[in-house]
């Protein structure tokens, strides 16, 4: 009723809580955020609800054009980095997990020592400073969670994968390089070389293998930094009638 909104997303290195609202309600965000991670209630009726929708959300996933590819590169990327598994897992990781589980997760990695706040908008840095240490300075802080000390191996030689995606119109070629993690001095660089490479339409590799020579039906690619490690690719969709995958794959190299 404030004319705002509010949601939520998890991705490799960070879960995020959001709200857009008016100005001269931060105290209310702020209130519900310190609620959260004070007080969030994890009970077995709650989860078994959260549970079912994040299935659905799963199965949504892989039904869509080529919607197991992304598991299958990273697990072919990383062989040993947690990053090999999804954010969201799969069936059998979400019917494992228990409530106590989950309390034992939430209490360890959402304590205020490993939680960062962003307030962006109409208001003053000094109100904002004072607001957030009201509802947030009270809550103790939990022992320094643990971190991942596991790291991928660099690669010694190229590789080439099959993969077989049961829900794929047209074959997919790519090429992926390990890339940089967030904050690394070639970051910018790599997002800017693959921008111009092939970030959209009027990209090169679009307009040499769609526009031009007509060996794909879309390609594109770009730079993905983790918080330990990176990933850089591009790739294309042949046409349904026709492709050249060879043909393809040596336009992108």
């Amino acid at each position: 009723r404030t004319g705002g909104n509010s949601n939520a997303y998890t991705s490799f290195d960070q879960t995020v809580y959001h709200e857009t609202l008016p100005a001269n309600q931060l105290e209310l965000a702020l209130w519900l955020e310190a609620e959260r991670m004070a007080f969030l209630k994890i009970d077995q009726e709650n989860f078994d609800t959260e549970r079912k929708v994040v299935e659905e959300e799963y199965r949504r996933g892989k039904e869509v054009p080529y919607g197991d590819m992304p598991d299958k590169i990273l697990a072919e990327v990383f062989k040993e980095h947690p990053y090999r598994w999804s954010t969201i897992g799969n069936i059998g990781h979400l019917r494992a997990a228990s409530v106590q589980e989950l309390r034992g997760f939430w209490n360890m990695f959402y304590v205020p020592n490993n939680a960062t706040l962003v307030i962006v908008g109409g208001v003053k840095h000094e109100d904002a400073q004072g607001l957030a240490k009201k509802y947030f300075g009270w809550i103790t802080p939990g022992p320094e969670p643990p971190r991942i000390t596991i790291r991928e191996p660099l690669p010694t030689e190229a590789r080439s994968v099959v993969l077989k995606e049961k829900n794929a119109p047209t074959p997919l070629v790519g090429i992926l390089y390990r890339g940089v993690p967030v904050g690394h001095e070639d970051g910018p660089a790599l997002q800017m070389m693959a921008t111009i490479l092939a970030g959209g339409e009027s990209s090169r590799v679009y307009r040499d293998l769609v526009a031009e020579q007509q060996l794909a039906a879309f390609a594109g690619g770009g730079a993905f930094s983790f918080e330990q490690d990176g990933i850089v690719g591009v790739g294309a969709a042949l046409p349904p009638l026709g492709g050249d995958s060879s043909k393809a794959l040596q336009a992108l190299e």
